[in-house]
């Protein structure tokens, strides 16, 4: 595909993601430049990502490319951030309602059933398949397991030393009534397990070579769920989002690199 086809296939299905068109309408409303352009930006970051992960998939049929990219932009994208938003936003904060939450969870079934066919539709190619040497059971799941724990530190180790910094005198003023369960350890041990089975999903769906794995896990795990801080909210204060969104920018780099240097690794 040349350069400018390419272009102009990531510029229509960022065009065509909810996300952006649900922001058309507000033309009167204050700062609507800003919020239109934030909106454009996310919706081309989850084009990229989906357009850059279908281009590069190791020769499966275009439904099994469709039904596993649909499963992987759900999960990574609004699935592991409702549940965010429900713990903290909803039963831990009262800043998010169940009407909102009702309408989260519609919009990101929506965004995937509208943006992931149309990606497939527009990014596959048939590609021949290259052999991946094939991980026992046993060694998949021992690293599952590592990563779950592995998430749990890189969460409460970028929440410490990058967002609580970030939002200086904004934290306390948001957060300051916030009591953590005891059961939030283990919780987030659950959302660890989440994120490397999804990373472990999207292995399955890539050729061997261990870059180019690495580079797309990245993408994948990182960028969709981070851009969903760009647009304005009324839930979170600019300094607030902001704060979040260097944090779960930087955080889900490093996890994701993590995660596609360890789930590619083969043993010798």
């Amino acid at each position: 595909m040349k350069t400018n086809q390419y272009i102009l296939r990531l510029l229509a299905l960022a065009v065509i993601n909810p996300i952006f068109l649900m922001t058309l309408p507000g033309f009167s409303a204050p700062g609507y430049a800003w919020s239109l352009l934030m909106a454009f930006l996310t919706a081309l970051i989850q084009a990229v990502v989906l357009a850059e992960t279908i281009r590069h998939q190791n020769g499966q049929t275009k439904w099994s490319v469709t039904w596993k990219i649909f499963a992987l932009f759900y999960g990574v994208t609004f699935f592991q951030s409702g549940i965010e938003a429900v713990l903290f936003l909803h039963y831990m904060q009262d800043t998010m309602s169940l009407t909102q939450l009702n309408e989260m969870i519609l919009h990101g079934l929506l965004t995937t059933l509208l943006v992931v066919p149309v990606a497939v539709l527009l990014f596959y190619t048939k590609r021949t398949p290259e052999a991946a040497a094939q991980l026992p059971s046993r060694t998949i799941l021992i690293r599952i397991s590592v990563l779950s724990l592995a998430y749990v530190v890189v969460y409460i180790f970028f929440g410490g030393f990058v967002f609580k910094p970030l939002a200086g005198a904004y934290f306390d003023t948001y957060y300051g009534n916030l009591q953590l369960p005891d059961w939030l350890f283990p919780f987030q041990v659950v959302r660890g397990m989440i994120w490397a089975v999804l990373a472990w999903g999207l292995m399955t769906l890539l050729p061997p070579s261990r870059t180019l794995r690495i580079y797309l896990t990245i993408l994948f795990i990182a960028l969709p769920i981070s851009s969903l801080l760009l647009p304005v909210n009324e839930i979170m204060p600019a300094p607030i989002r902001m704060a979040h969104l260097i944090e779960v920018t930087s955080s889900m780099v490093f996890y994701g690199w993590l995660c596609g240097w360890y789930l590619s690794r083969v043993p010798r």
